[in-house]
């Protein structure tokens, strides 16, 4: 699901991480000069760093503000490299075709040379092969052109549903890390066939510039008092002063004439029909692209109340109410079935007296208006702070995946995220790893380019008490699935740092030995992640239903000679030693699972995986649908 703070063009973690945003604010007619300089300077710092400017550009109504770039007589067109952002996959002379609108705005006002010079160094798409070639082709030649693939600056645009590049909400290329280009043949947006830059290139840029102008918003209330709209219960009032008030003369100028408001002039059963009547005129689909929805202690939003017969409405999109139990009692509000039309839907929720009716809310069968509210085919998100959540009892950043392709890609983006931290922070990286499936989804970390194999640790979260070639051995899965894939080099430099078991002693001694060398390589016993599985059972590590183990608290690796699961010998990492992680990871797939992944989440949790609670580390879960499908919108079915 996309969230706000995830939708493919706003400026968040997916493309920036934790760079700053600069966010500069200014009038339509000046967007273009201001945008020019800043060019301009992105352009001087990079030719005198690196002797050119690699720059990508987006399509849309972005090209349009490039145009003063031309009357500068400081520019040398040599140094530039031009890329696109994304790309529709027609002919160059197409009217859809990014390129032509760059064409026709920029290039077409240069010189007849310097239009020579820089059709050269523009990279345009190849649509004479299918598109998948053309994608790959344009990746090719990006690297040819570029391996560093840091561009100095990617001019991206947004649309009115947050998309940026060919980046939708809610779509497969949002989880895309081993592409740097690619294609897409289902664009919710014509034409259907593009091609893209993908979050793992737009990471790496040198800067990133969006560009989002006010007259994209229509703005409508989900619900208003039906009073002036000068008055302090206005929701309109509270709109301007908070968001209104801080944009320009020209901004607010045409972004009032795109807010709808109501009409406190006629009674109220008529100003719902008016705003019902203006929303069918501006909005012909009646598919909002976002819902900002708050809810009251009460479980209300909107003005959805608790047992009124509002909420059994069906034919009214916009309905009138004159006994609202919260003062004023007049007002006008949405329905349910205008809310579930609703591309996305966010809850903003806060403070301590909202965390009851948050779990009522977010239960299978929400006992609240609000969490009634449940989009046909959109996407519905809840943005709590940590008093609202306090009930919710699942510390767990739960993700679902439709293909085991996707889990596999976004758990190496993750691995990465956490080397990257990691390694920033304190200069190596020490990861455990399971055994059974989870090594297999590893493999796409050996074709990153970025990865300094020589900072990593690894340890096992447990290991079949067997020699390191034996079919059963956990090193040995990890050795098929990722350092088979490293150079040679690599792999020498790694087995170097793979902390390994020894099956020439007894098992208590082997214990022992591993838990002596994991004190002497991480003295503060805190490892930078642990990826663990679990099995049908609940189990994790070695860490079985009923067993004594489940009590340990002194040992941090322990002995087992009685494992249900075959081999019975085994060492296994400890719950003391699994709380201390900065980061836990779970990776489940597969219906199985379905049912111990609720007695997981819920809370008490009910399995040993359930209770690995890493404090005050993270504690993450990757799962595929067939092992997420008794779950509901992330939190456990009671």
């Amino acid at each position: 699901m996309a969230s706000i703070a995830q939708l493919p063009g706003f400026l968040s973690k997916q493309i920036m991480g934790e760079s700053a945003v600069d966010l500069t604010i200014c009038s339509t007619d000046d967007i273009g000069s201001r945008l020019c300089d800043f060019v301009k300077a992105r352009y001087d710092e990079a030719v005198s760093a690196r002797g050119k400017f690699h720059v990508a550009v987006s399509g849309g109504s972005l090209p349009k503000f490039l145009k003063g770039l031309s009357r500068r007589d400081d520019m040398d067109w040599s140094k530039w490299w031009i890329y696109f952002c994304d790309e529709r996959y027609v002919a160059v002379d197409h009217p859809d075709s990014n390129y032509l609108a760059l064409k026709q705005h920029l290039l077409s006002q240069l010189t007849d040379a310097q239009q020579s010079t820089l059709e050269k160094q523009i990279l345009k798409i190849n649509s004479s092969v299918p598109v998948e070639e053309s994608a790959k082709e344009y990746e090719r030649e990006l690297k040819t052109r570029l391996p560093s693939l840091q561009l100095d600056l990617a001019l991206c645009g947004m649309g009115p549903d947050g998309h940026t590049c060919s980046l939708f909400p809610g779509h497969s290329l949002l989880q895309e890390e081993a592409l740097l280009v690619a294609p897409i043949r289902d664009s919710p947006k014509p034409p259907s066939q593009r091609i893209t830059m993908t979050y793992p290139l737009l990471r790496k840029c040198h800067n990133v510039a969006f560009v989002v102008t006010w007259s994209k918003w229509w703005i409508y209330f989900c619900d208003e008092r039906y009073v002036s709209l000068d008055h302090p219960d206005s929701n309109y009032l509270a709109l301007k002063q908070h968001l209104l008030s801080q944009l320009t003369d020209a901004q607010q100028s045409t972004l009032e004439k795109q807010i709808l408001k109501i009409n406190s002039s006629v009674p109220v059963e008529e100003s719902a029909k008016e705003y019902e009547r203006e929303l069918k005129a501006r909005l012909p689909s009646l598919q909002l692209d976002l819902a900002l929805c708050g809810m009251g202690p009460d479980g209300h939003t909107c003005s959805l109340f608790p047992g009124h017969s509002l909420l059994q409405e069906e034919a009214l999109l916009v309905a009138p109410i004159r006994d609202s139990p919260k003062p004023p009692s007049q007002r006008i509000t949405m329905t349910y079935p205008l809310l579930r039309k609703c591309h996305n839907v966010a809850f903003v929720v806060t403070g301590e007296s909202k965390k009851e009716v948050v779990v009522s809310s977010l239960c299978p069968n929400p006992l609240t208006p609000a969490g009634r509210v449940r989009p046909d085919s959109g996407n519905l998100n809840w943005f709590l702070d940590t008093p609202a959540a306090a009930n919710l009892g699942c510390p767990a950043i739960v993700s679902t995946f439709d293909s085991n392709v996707e889990l596999g890609k976004r758990l190496c983006a993750f691995v990465k995220d956490r080397y990257d931290e990691a390694v920033s922070a304190r200069g190596k990286f020490h990861v455990a790893v399971s055994g059974g499936s989870l090594p297999k989804f590893l493999k796409g970390l050996s074709r990153r380019d970025d990865m300094d194999w020589s900072k990593w640790w690894i340890y096992f979260c447990d290991e079949r008490y067997v020699s390191l070639d034996h079919p059963d051995s956990n090193y040995l899965a990890l050795k098929q699935h990722l350092l088979s894939q490293l150079t040679d080099a690599q792999q020498s430099t790694l087995e170097k740092q793979i902390l390994k078991i020894n099956s020439s002693v007894p098992v208590e001694e082997s214990a022992k030995e591993y838990e002596r060398e994991l004190k002497t390589r991480l003295p503060s016993l805190q490892l930078d992640l642990a990826l663990c599985g679990m099995g049908p059972d609940g189990h994790t590590c070695s860490l079985f239903p009923g067993h004594s183990l489940l009590q340990e608290e002194a040992l941090l690796v322990a002995p087992i000679r009685d494992s249900p699961k075959p081999p019975s010998q085994r060492i296994t990492m400890t719950y003391p030693l699994l709380r201390k992680c900065h980061n836990v990871a779970f990776v489940v797939t597969g219906e199985a699972k379905k049912e111990v992944v609720v007695a997981s989440l819920s809370d008490p949790p009910s399995t040993p995986a359930g209770c690995v609670r890493p404090v005050p580390g993270k504690l993450f879960w990757f799962l595929d649908a067939p092992a997420a499908a008794n779950l509901t919108h992330g939190v456990p079915s009671q």
